[in-house]
């Protein structure tokens, strides 16, 4: 059973180094509190930091621990980290102005058609290229092949009038979690377990 913990967190700086700092900090206490309540593992800042290592393509793994999959993702005031005993990913973002060439490149023919279809205002379609395109990236973290892979190859389905919306993924062996904040922020995992219910904790 996947298991989600997450934190916001405010800044009034607005250098970029002091907000990739505090972002780094908060992920690894995440990670630190996640290790510790899901598999019962406690280790020091030190201790992790000397078994934390990345994949070809940046994922992160645990050194010595192939059991322990977990994922790291941040945005705009917020950090998140995932945590199963099969691969997972997650990603979140604060929607924002894009640009619609990303759609073009990025989307699959059935995407392009929902997101026409649904969106209704320029509001409404950042949020729903957000959904859609945190899926993606959701996606390739859980793989591991980051954005290797043709993107508009990784494609999702919302089903339902309304949420929570039923998310079908492309691939049959992956299952998928979506959750909108009040706040605004959109947070996606994909993940491989059976069990499909999520654990969610603010910390």
């Amino acid at each position: 059973m996947p298991a989600i913990y997450y934190r916001f967190y405010q800044t009034t700086s607005d250098s970029p180094k002091d907000i990739h700092d505090l972002e780094h900090k908060i992920g690894l206490e995440l990670l630190q509190i996640g290790l510790y309540q899901f598999f019962h593992l406690s280790l020091s800042e030190n201790e992790l930091d000397s078994i934390l290592s990345k994949g070809e393509h940046g994922k992160p793994y645990l050194n010595g621990y192939p059991h322990i999959h977990f994922n790291l993702t941040h945005c705009k005031n917020m950090v998140a980290c995932a945590f199963d005993t099969k691969p997972v990913g997650i990603d979140c973002e604060l929607p924002r102005k894009y640009l619609d060439s990303v759609t073009k490149k990025t989307f699959s023919h059935q995407e392009k058609c929902f997101l026409e279809k649904i969106a209704s205002s320029d509001d409404e379609k950042q949020k729903w290229f957000f959904r859609f395109w945190t899926l993606k990236e959701a996606y390739v973290k859980m793989s591991g092949t980051g954005i290797t892979v043709p993107l508009d190859h990784i494609s999702f389905s919302f089903t339902g009038e309304a949420e929570p919306y039923k998310i079908q993924c492309f691939d049959p062996e992956v299952s998928c979690f979506q959750h909108a904040f009040d706040s605004g922020h959109i947070l996606s995992l994909c993940h491989c377990s059976d069990d499909s219910s999520i654990s969610f904790y603010e910390v």
